[in-house]
């Protein structure tokens, strides 16, 4: 009865270390992709986020040009490149910390403000409401500000993204304490290596997991806020895919150590053990066999009983090596 519990408590075992190795799969996945910063920026930089990102504002500021009477050398330089990036990246790094998300739009509306003095100048043209061409810069910034921010509820998200971060992060910590304790005492308790099966099935869950999503979900066809959004959520998509893959083949590896490891001990236990009872058993025989008394056992003898001896136990070694992995 004894025998059945310890090995019903096994497998039970094995099943809940599954569990939570599956459970640390998955947080390693998140915490180290969609809630690491670098990992959302490198992904801007892989897809011209920020080019893309200037052709967009350029076009938006584009259509408000004819309903002013301006000429479109107005919005000439009012920005660079390099102050997309930079306000791109400040947003983002403030989202992930949780700061207050702002965007400098001060420069952009001094230089459309001086584009058209120069303009008005240039073609002597008396400007009769000055409120009018105000609401145009107003309206300039809210597009820059707006195609930059992506969404007025980003505030909203933030502050449910920052409580998933520390969710993630406590439960990264607890998981992988809890997954080094249990298998310590289970192996104190088993006398056995106990992560060759959770690894294993993990990284097939994982693989299977990463196959019915890729083919229930039509990536290349996603559409999310925009075109630049919706290239990069692809992108995303398809990299943790490959990030799935990668992980399942370390689970896979480290599966297959374990075993092997494993493996060596229980079979050098076994010849350790089997060598003893040899050893024994010649050794009874030699004090069982009478010897004749009136006869001394000489020198050349001893060493060929030896020699007899050590060559018995080598077979035997070699018997139980093939025999194991037979």
């Amino acid at each position: 009865m004894k025998v059945k519990i310890k090995v019903l408590s096994y497998y039970f075992n094995m099943l809940f270390i599954s569990l939570l190795v599956l459970l640390l799969s998955l947080v390693t996945l998140i915490k180290f992709t969609i809630l690491n910063e670098n990992y959302l920026i490198k992904h801007l930089e892989k897809n011209n986020y920020y080019d893309e990102l200037f052709k967009s504002i350029k076009e938006e500021m584009s259509y408000y040009i004819i309903q002013s009477g301006l000429d479109d050398e107005v919005l000439e330089d009012i920005y660079t490149k390099e102050m997309i990036i930079e306000e791109t990246n400040n947003l983002i790094n403030n989202f992930y910390k949780g700061k207050e998300l702002t965007i400098n739009t001060k420069k952009v509306a001094d230089n459309l403000n001086d584009n058209i003095e120069k303009y008005l100048l240039k073609n002597n043209i008396m400007v009769d409401d000055q409120s009018a061409l105000d609401r145009f810069v107003d309206e300039m910034i809210i597009i820059y500000d707006k195609e930059i921010r992506l969404s007025k509820k980003i505030n909203t998200i933030q502050s449910k993204f920052n409580k998933l971060d520390n969710i993630i992060n406590t439960l990264f910590i607890i998981l992988l304490i809890s997954i080094l304790v249990i298998g310590i005492i289970s192996h104190i308790f088993y006398k056995r290596i106990i992560f060759t099966i959770p690894t294993i099935s993990t990284s097939i869950l994982l693989l299977l997991g990463e196959f019915l999503l890729s083919n229930r979900i039509d990536v290349k066809n996603i559409l999310f806020w925009n075109d630049n959004v919706s290239t990069i959520i692809k992108s995303i998509l398809f990299d943790i895919s490959n990030y799935i893959k990668t992980e399942s083949k370390i689970l896979i590896i480290i599966g297959i150590i374990t075993f092997i490891i494993e493996y060596i001990i229980t079979n050098k236990k076994i010849i350790t053990k089997k060598d003893t009872t040899m050893k024994n058993i010649i050794n009874n025989k030699e004090t069982t066999t009478p010897t004749p008394t009136n006869k001394k056992t000489s020198p050349k003898n001893k060493k060929k009983k030896k020699k007899k001896k050590d060559r018995i136990l080598k077979i035997n070694r070699i018997l139980n090596l093939v025999f194991c992995f037979i």
